[in-house]
């Protein structure tokens, strides 16, 4: 949300609330608290129960115009982010301290810490730590001291015993809901006060979040007391809570507004992309009747074959009838062939015999062969030997010549 300082313009109303009836710009009553901060538009802006008093914040910053600020309990942010906003709108002439509390991680929401690094870093200061723990970031008078957390018991007295005295004349306590801070916590109400200082309680603007000014300081502004119920003047102080409660609803009434802002925008690109898909699925609902159509074609064509096939699955039958009778014959055929193959074995296996018994007569009579030739060789060594000592005695010397007449009478007889 940007920020804003002009003022509506004239016929413009400055807020609207239920059960209130708007002010016209130009026609509401002076009051001695008015100042253009009231319009300030918040930079940082976040659903909170403190979101309807930050024109109230605004106005109280313009009037105090503190120098020393420190905030105990960052909380949502929105109460520090304000603050931070109201010192820059004023010259950035005072300095901020936020502590967060150990349980407070972050210490600021990630947008909210992201315009505090680029607005207000110069002249604010983040840091987790407990009131005890800083005293090195506090010194000097406070003029601003925010509760916006419970304090612990073991906190409460470095709170009163070294925070409290050091608040200037001019100082001034805000408790931020104070039925969570004061009224049910270690820290109660009477203890942050000082004895016969006012305070401004309860809700300056409708909303579901309280803020408790306690006007600690004894040099106070005429404009704030003026809203203390016991100095200033009752119709002015009504007139007070309308102008801040009508502000207050704006901004939550906007806030409202922008996320139904938001809320329509996500429902226009959630109907475009509905749209989107409807035309997706009307393509796809195209494609798939041109596929049906192929389809039906494909079955039209798939029937007519299957006709054909039913035309001649007659002739297929018979002819598988045929096959059967042909394939009984050859079964049969077949069992006539086994035992004539099983016939043949058994004779295979009776002449495997004979065979294995003609092997063994044939080896017996391979041996008595050798036998005889081994007895032949040495018949003939002999009857060699017995013609060669025929030849070689000394009866065949003398009958040679008779021999000799013996074949020559032969020749001639022959002749």
């Amino acid at each position: 949300m940007q920020e804003s300082t002009a003022k509506p313009a004239a016929g413009a109303e400055i807020a609207f609330g239920p059960g209130h009836a708007p002010v016209p710009v130009g026609q509401e009553p002076y009051l001695p608290f008015s100042s253009p901060a009231i319009f300030w538009r918040p930079r940082c802006v976040v659903d909170s129960p403190m979101l309807a008093q930050v024109p109230y914040l605004f106005w109280l910053m313009e009037t105090l115009q503190p120098d020393s600020v420190v905030q105990v309990g960052l909380g949502d942010g929105l109460v520090y982010m304000t603050l931070c906003q109201s010192i820059e709108r004023l010259g950035a002439r005072g300095s901020m301290i936020g502590l967060a509390g150990a349980d407070e991680a972050p210490l600021l929401p990630e947008r909210f810490q992201r315009d505090h690094d680029a607005h207000y870093a110069d002249f604010s200061v983040l840091a987790r730590n407990e009131p005890s723990e800083a005293g090195a970031l506090v010194s000097g008078n406070l003029d601003l001291l925010v509760l916006n957390a419970p304090i612990p018991e073991d906190q409460v007295a470095t709170l009163t015993e070294e925070w409290l005295p050091s608040l200037s004349e001019r100082a001034v306590i805000l408790v931020c809901q104070p039925e969570r801070v004061t009224r049910h916590g270690a820290l109660r109400r009477s203890r942050i006060t000082p004895p016969g200082r006012p305070s401004i309680s309860g809700p300056m603007s409708a909303g579901r979040g309280q803020l408790d000014v306690i006007l600690a300081g004894r040099d106070q502004p005429d404009r704030l007391t003026s809203l203390v119920p016991e100095i200033g003047d009752a119709s002015t102080q009504i007139i007070a809570r309308q102008v801040f409660s009508r502000l207050g609803e704006g901004l939550v009434d906007a806030l409202r507004r922008e996320g139904l802002a938001r809320e329509l925008r996500e429902r226009d690109a959630d109907r475009q992309r509905l749209s989107a898909d409807i035309q997706q699925s009307r393509a796809e609902a195209s494609a798939l009747k041109a596929e049906s159509e192929a389809l039906q074609e494909a079955m039209t064509e798939a029937n007519r074959r299957l006709a054909e096939l039913e035309t001649t699955s007659s002739a297929e039958t018979a002819r598988v009838v045929a096959l059967r009778h042909e394939n009984a014959a050859l079964k049969s055929e077949r069992n006539r062939l086994t035992g004539e193959v099983a016939r043949l074995e058994e004779d295979a296996v009776k002449l495997r015999g004979a065979l294995t018994a003609a092997k063994t007569a044939r080896a017996s009579a391979d041996v008595k062969l050798k036998d005889l030739r081994a007895q032949k060789a040495a018949d003939r060594t002999r009857h060699k030997a017995k013609i060669r000592a025929l030849h070689d005695s000394r009866s065949w010397r003398i009958t040679r010549p008779l021999r000799r007449l013996k074949r020559l009478l032969t020749r001639q007889r022959g002749g």
